[in-house]
């Protein structure tokens, strides 16, 4: 696999089929660590556009420590896509947060995510229930979020975008925070979360629901 990066200042995130967007802007610093999931910021935030492979019958993720996102639209198969190669860098530490954009251009699937920088406020985060947010192709300033847009068959162009939802079916767990090691000088974390959505298709409006999981590595800094 052939990775490719480079910066790129835009509002509206698209993904060449061929290469890696690496966005960049100014991170966003909250005034306190807090759990308010309807806290958005004036600032415009640090946000990594990069990319990850479509996993198939042999390129399943390798192990436990592999990242990876999956979906599922209704009861279709599901689909997992593998992020062995993608590391979740901070780029500040204090109460920065670390909007994420990562995509697949094997599936033409694109995720939103956010966190910490700082590894002193990961370790006082808990597991349970985090925001699901509408998906809006561009960063947000909501720290652990997760957003989703995928194609209602894989690699089309008719997508999928996350939508509001007051069922209480619709939510997103964070399942597992593990504490781990250094890695060049950065705190790893990994973050193992799932997602019950819905979803609203561009084309037709057709409303459905998504499911999936995440096993995401977050390198973070120690203070």
């Amino acid at each position: 696999m052939n990775y490719h990066y480079f910066h790129k200042h835009s509002k509206n995130n698209k993904v060449n089929s061929n290469m890696i967007n690496l966005k960049t802007s100014m991170p966003v610093k909250l005034k306190k660590p807090c759990y308010d999931f309807f806290l958005f910021s004036l600032l415009v935030s640090m946000v990594f556009l990069t990319s990850c492979d479509v996993a198939d019958s042999e390129n399943e993720p390798t192990g436990e420590e592999t990242p990876y996102f999956s979906y599922q639209i209704k009861e279709n198969q599901a689909v997992m896509v593998n992020c062995e190669k993608i590391n979740f860098i901070a780029e500040s530490g204090g109460d920065y947060v670390q909007p994420i954009f990562a995509a697949s251009a094997s599936t033409n699937s694109t995720f939103s995510y956010a966190f910490y920088g700082s590894a002193e406020i990961i370790d006082t985060l808990s597991t349970g229930e985090y925001p699901i947010i509408p998906y809006t192709g561009w960063a947000s300033q909501i720290p652990m979020h997760f957003s989703l847009k995928v194609p209602r068959t894989k690699g089309g162009n008719d997508f999928y975008l996350t939508i509001n939802s007051d069922s209480p079916e619709h939510k997103h767990l964070i399942d597992l925070i593990e504490k781990k090691g250094l890695e060049n000088g950065m705190r790893v974390y990994f973050v193992q979360g799932s997602y019950n959505l819905q979803a609203k298709n561009v084309v037709d409006s057709d409303t459905v629901n998504i499911s999936g999981k995440y096993f995401f590595k977050l390198l973070t800094i120690e203070e």
